[in-house]
């Protein structure tokens, strides 16, 4: 039991530890709440898979949030310049989300943060226990696949 104990403490640090590196990797006036990095991150993804922006109720049902939530992140998103609003072609009542240059350079800036900071994990581990990380964290996505 205590090597439950053990590892559930180590997760915690982990996580908070990330956290803090992101928090302090970016100007405080650019950093996204969670609810408004899923957000932006699903706008993105939606429109790769379906050459089309997707809309607030699509968003809401995905990510499984409120429409009235999505509606106060997507406005959050939009105040900051990361997102856009449009009517759809088919129905001008429809509101279609996609994102700005802006919002696309913000992606792009966090993947590569993401990056440097996993090189600097695996350069700080070693080439074995990064396979070996890499081997169990994909056990571990593989597990969580299966149960959902």
């Amino acid at each position: 039991m205590e090597s439950l104990n053990d590892l559930e403490q180590s997760l915690d640090e982990l996580q908070k530890r990330l956290q803090k590196i992101k928090k302090t990797s970016m100007a405080e006036d650019s950093f996204l709440h969670s609810g408004e990095f899923s957000v932006i991150k699903f706008i993105a993804h939606y429109h790769k898979r379906f050459d089309t922006a997707p809309t607030l109720v699509k968003i809401s049902q995905v990510i499984g949030i409120s429409g009235a939530t999505a509606t106060t992140l997507s406005d959050r998103l939009i105040k900051k310049g990361l997102v856009k609003k449009e009517g759809s072609l088919e129905d001008k009542r429809t509101k279609l989300l996609s994102l700005t240059e802006k919002g696309e350079e913000y992606l792009l800036s966090n993947k590569m943060r993401n990056k440097e900071m996993i090189l600097k994990l695996m350069s700080s581990i070693g080439e074995e226990d990064t396979k070996e990380l890499a081997r169990i964290l994909k056990k571990i996505n593989q597990h969580l696949e299966n149960e959902s």
